[in-house]
C-alpha cells in the first residue's frame, strides 16, 4: 500500500470530500495503487480546474488522481483504475482511457439506487 497521500497546490477540498463515502475514494486509491516513483498518490483535482457543465468535481463527490509518477506507466494505470473499480463498487465510477482521461484517472462517488 502507498503511504503518502498528496494534493496538488492548486486542489480545493471542501465539507463534503470529508464524508465517508467520498474518503473510501482516497483510502481505496491509495490501497490499490501500483508503485510510485514518490511512494505517494497524487490529487490532481476536486472542486477546482475545468470539468464538464454535469461534472462530480463541482459537487465535490470526485477527484482526479494522478498517473505519470506511476512506475509501470500505462498499463499500470489501466490495471489501477480497475482495481479501484473492483473495489469501489457499483456506487462509484472510475474513468480512465478515454480520450479526456489519458493523463489522470477520475473517480467519483454516483450512487445508481
Amino acid at each position: 500500500m502507498i503511504e503518502n497521500l498528496f494534493l496538488k497546490n492548486e486542489v480545493k477540498i471542501n465539507g463534503r470530500h470529508f464524508d465517508p463515502e467520498i474518503c473510501r475514494i482516497l483510502h481505496i486509491a491509495k490501497e490499490t495503487c501500483p508503485g510510485t516513483t514518490d511512494n505517494a498518490v497524487w490529487v490532481t483535482s476536486a472542486n477546482d480546474g475545468k470539468h464538464s457543465r454535469l461534472s462530480k468535481h463541482y459537487s465535490n463527490e470526485a477527484f482526479d488522481l494522478r498517473i505519470r509518477n506511476l512506475t509501470e506507466g500505462a498499463d499500470a494505470a489501466a490495471r489501477w483504475a480497475t482495481a479501484m473499480k473492483q473495489k469501489l463498487g457499483e456506487d462509484y465510477d472510475v474513468v480512465y482511457g478515454d480520450s479526456a482521461h489519458l493523463d489522470h484517472i477520475h473517480v467519483e462517488y454516483d450512487p445508481k439506487g
